[in-house]
C-alpha cells in the first residue's frame, strides 16, 4: 500500500512511502524499511489529502509564529533596581 506522510511537512515535506496497515489497529501505518509507525493523522491515501493536511499544518504554524512575534515585540526592557 502506498501512502503520503505529513508528519513533518514543514521540514521534510510530503513523503511517499510503501508499507502496510497495522493488523490490530488500522489507524497505524508501518512503512517498509522504517522502524517507525505513523498515526492516521500523519498518513493519507491520496496526495490531495496530504497537501490539504500540510497546508493546515502550515497555517497553524504561521498563526503560532505571529503570536510569538506579537509577544516578543511587546516586551519592554528597563533596568531593574
Amino acid at each position: 500500500m502506498k501512502v503520503f506522510i505529513t508528519k513533518f511537512p514543514l521540514t521534510k515535506g510530503i513523503i511517499e512511502l510503501e508499507g502496510k496497515l497495522s493488523e490490530s489497529n488500522n489507524h497505524y501505518f508501518y512503512a517498509d524499511g522504517y522502524c517507525s509507525s505513523f498515526l492516521k493523522s500523519e498518513w493519507h491515501e491520496t496526495l490531495d489529502e496530504a497537501v490539504k493536511n500540510a497546508e493546515e499544518r502550515k497555517t497553524k504554524k504561521l498563526i503560532s509564529l505571529e503570536k510569538q512575534i506579537e509577544r516578543i515585540s511587546s516586551l519592554k526592557f528597563e533596568l531593574k533596581k
